[in-house]
């Protein structure tokens, strides 16, 4: 028995161990059909499931998707292309059938993937009978026909369904829906969709959204052209597509089926009378829709049917002037005025309810007025104190008579208020040549023509004009006479606003700024203003705070007492000085004193330790009748990081004049040259006068080419200091040679001199042979620690 059950025994181990030993097998993992030709690209979507190309594939037909298949196709940063330039009957480069499903999507970065020259009569590039989801790639260059195509990009049939995930829709035509038709009975669903990629043994999540831009239609539609069923949520990019992006037909209406991320505006257009555009709007967004959408057409603007349960609506009879009050930035009120002075004087009493604004500060309660229609004011617009307005130009002008008078501004901005200017239509014909809002004709016979801040307060202006403003003291444009002030511009223009017949000082054309906290310019054009005394464009003086200039174009303006464009004066003792100008352009501007476009005049005790900085700035044809065409430098802490100064003229004395005992730092790839002045003094010149001046170079790039002289002339004058050999053949003398030679322990320099350069060895080189990039902070740096080492000395 012992045996027996040992025999047992001994046969179950050998069963377990053989058990043990059989291989287990993995599920089939099916690997994706791979396609590099035509025809096995039609065989593989005939049998269905993934399909990758593996080459670019140009077809002599369409590619259809059968009737019930389910296919997923990965472009794989491959091109698909129909190869056609006139629209033909199954023209379209894939045609998905009713009842199939198809994928596109593209495993390769940036979208790569293209489905491109289709020309149908309808559906250029998918024609979609089933249900199609894009989720990436590119559709473009593809075309329904001119006179009564649809869908260049795509069209999605009825009783079709397509989802907008991801990828790129771009550069397609038809004479309806240039990007997308979502022809009556279909279904567009546009959301964002999350992928998981493995990437090594990591699974990374990736968001992506659709973008539809640069499509073009003859007539409606050139993003989308909707005539059914559409939703819209998350954040995709639907822009730029003619001059609206989608038109909706009339009685159908866009489904906000989630919340709302996207910053590019979308420009809607419709057809009727004040016309609902949105379902679900109120449930999901507590914005305005100004914030999400903008209006085609100049006769309509966008408004709220309600302040509860709102949707979005056109509303073509525009005459009526808007108030609306946000709280929390949910709109809990609103009212129509057909004057835009009572509608005004609403606003501030509504502005300053306690019961409608309790429990919030005056950030999160905002009222909002809308124009409906221009505005002569014959009073300056005063906020009060402690207001939060916003004022929608919507393509309108509010301006003053243009006579002289005290307080003849056209707003003012109260003791810790904030004014918000936008402008939501600015493709309207507008005021005096000038497209969209316009703020105008302000005559003031004191300081401030066109806006006047006062102590703490703050205007942002987002779009529209400031133009024709005048005032015989200070800020023709723009006045900001308080301490803590805020200014900031954008997207904006001031134009041909002026100081002049005073008995006083009457400094800043444009813009006049004393003791802000910041003040901010960006894609601003500051043109054709004036000031009497100085700083056509623009004046800073006392503590001017931080200042952010960044894609901002002053041209034409001018000034009689220096500084044509931008003067920065007297900031003694101001440590929060910052300044900072990035790809700015100065063109023609004049002056009959110095500094034809910048005139930067810091002083002896001057306790700032941040330089005056310029990177990647144009200076071209500004004028001087005195020293500095370009940037008269009477300050211990210029910064030229990269940039070209060139046809600038002087009567006097170099583009870039530096005075006294001051010097100016370089770097980057800058190149002054070519600028007109007296003979041998054309371009970057040091005062001779000061044995102290100095050009510091902090590491230029190649292709920088910088002609320098000193006023007197001479030979023996040191010029640059802190340059390898290498560095110094961006360095050329006006006249006489430059010189290389050792100077102690600690810095090298060059000097005009009557000879080549030497073969001195050098001690201080912060550029390496042969390297030459350096960024802009290092310039920086280096300028504030000189310019600090020179405030420490002062103070002994």
């Amino acid at each position: 028995m012992r045996e027996k059950t040992k025999r047992i025994i001994t046969l179950l181990f050998a069963v377990m161990f053989a058990f043990c030993a059989m291989p287990f097998c993995a599920p089939a993992v099916f690997a994706a059909a791979s396609a590099g030709t035509a025809d096995a690209l039609t065989k593989a979507v005939n049998k269905g499931g993934d399909v990758k190309l593996t080459k670019d594939i140009t077809l002599s037909a369409q590619l259809v998707i059968p009737e019930n298949a389910t296919v997923s196709l990965d472009l794989n940063g491959k091109k698909l292309d129909r190869g056609l330039t006139d629209c033909v009957e199954n023209g379209s480069v894939i045609y998905v059938s009713a009842g199939a499903k198809l994928t596109v999507t593209d495993s390769q970065d940036y979208n790569a993937g293209t489905i491109t020259g289709g020309a149908s009569v309808n559906g250029g590039g998918i024609l979609n009978y089933g249900t199609l989801a894009f989720d990436g790639g590119t559709i473009k260059e593809n075309k329904a026909s001119d006179d009564s195509g649809c869908g260049g990009g795509i069209y999605n049939a009825a009783g079709a369904t397509l989802y907008l995930h991801g990828g790129f829709i771009k550069d397609n035509k038809a004479a309806k829906g240039a990007g997308v038709y979502n022809a009556d009975g279909g279904k567009l669903i546009i959301e964002q969709k999350k992928n998981v990629k493995k990437v090594g043994i990591k699974s990374v999540e990736k968001i992506t959204n659709v973008t539809v831009t640069a499509n073009e239609a003859v007539n409606l539609g050139h993003g989308i052209y909707n005539d059914s069923e559409m939703s819209l949520r998350d954040a995709p990019s639907i822009f730029s597509n003619g001059d609206h992006d989608i038109y909706t037909s009339k009685g159908k209406v866009i489904e906000i089926a989630g919340e709302l991320t996207f910053t590019n505006k979308i420009t809607v257009k419709t057809t009727g009378t004040n016309t609902v555009i949105t379902s679900g709007y109120s449930l999901y967004s507590s914005k305005k829709p100004s914030t999400y959408f903008k209006s085609a057409d100049s006769s309509s603007v966008l408004r709220m049917t309600s302040a509860e349960n709102g949707e979005v609506m056109l509303r073509n009879d525009a005459a009526s002037t808007t108030v609306e009050v946000y709280k929390n930035q949910k709109l809990v009120k609103s009212e129509e005025f057909t004057d835009p002075a009572a509608a005004w004087e609403k606003a501030l009493t509504l502005a300053g309810d306690n019961e409608l604004v309790k429990g919030v500060t005056a950030e999160d309660s905002v009222v909002e007025i809308t124009l409906g229609t221009d505005w002569v004011s014959d009073k300056c617009l005063y906020t009060g104190e402690k207001k939060n307005i916003v004022i929608d130009l919507n393509g309108h002008c509010v301006r003053r008579s243009g006579k002289k008078q005290k307080d003849g501004g056209v707003f003012r901005i109260g003791e810790r208020s904030k004014l918000t200017v936008n402008d939501s239509n600015p493709a309207s014909k507008g005021y005096a040549n000038h497209s969209g809002g316009v703020i105008a004709d302000g005559n003031g016979d004191d300081c401030g023509g066109g806006i006047i801040i006062e102590t703490s307060g703050q205007l942002f202006m987002t779009g529209g004009t400031i133009y024709n403003c005048v005032t015989d003291e200070h800020g023709g444009g723009i006045y900001a006479r308080g301490e803590k002030t805020v200014v900031s511009l954008k997207d904006c223009a001031i134009d041909s606003c002026k100081t002049k017949n005073s008995g006083d000082d009457a400094h800043g054309g444009g813009i006049y700024v004393k003791n802000a906290i910041s003040v901010t310019l960006e894609n601003v054009t500051v043109k054709n203003c004036e000031s009497e005394d100085k700083g056509g464009g623009m004046y800073l003086c006392d503590k001017p705070g931080i200042v952010r200039l960044k894609n901002t174009v002053f041209e034409n303006n001018f000034s009689n007492d220096g500084g044509g464009a931008i003067f920065i004066d007297d900031l003694s003792s101001d440590k929060e000085f910052d300044f900072v100008a990035e790809d700015c352009t100065f063109k023609k501007n004049s002056t009959k004193d110095r500094g034809g476009a910048v005139y930067v005049n810091d002083n002896d005790e001057s306790k700032s330790n941040n330089p005056t900085v310029f990177t990647d700035c144009v200076f071209e044809e500004n004028e001087s009748t005195k020293n500095g065409s370009a940037i008269e430098a009477n300050d211990n802490g210029v910064v030229l990081c990269g940039g070209t100064i060139t046809k600038n003229k002087t009567s006097a004395k170099g583009a870039v004049y530096v005075e006294d005992e001051y010097d100016i730092t370089v770097s980057g790839l800058l190149v002054i040259k070519d600028n007109s002045g007296k003979s041998g003094n054309q371009n970057l010149v040091l005062e001779k006068e000061s044995t102290k001046a100095y050009i510091y170079n902090a590491g230029l790039s190649e292709g920088s080419e910088i002609y320098i002289s000193s006023s007197g002339g001479g030979t023996g004058y040191p010029g640059v200091k802190d340059v390898s050999k290498y560095q110094s053949k961006y360095f050329h003398a006006e006249s006489g040679k430059l010189n290389f030679k050792k100077t102690g322990t600690k810095e090298a320099e060059m000097a005009v001199t009557a000879s080549l350069f030497g073969e001195g060895s050098r001690t201080v080189i912060f550029i390496l042979a042969g390297a030459a990039l350096i960024i802009t902070g290092a310039a920086v740096l280096f300028a504030k620690k000189r310019k600090g080492a020179a405030n420490d000395d002062d103070e002994e």
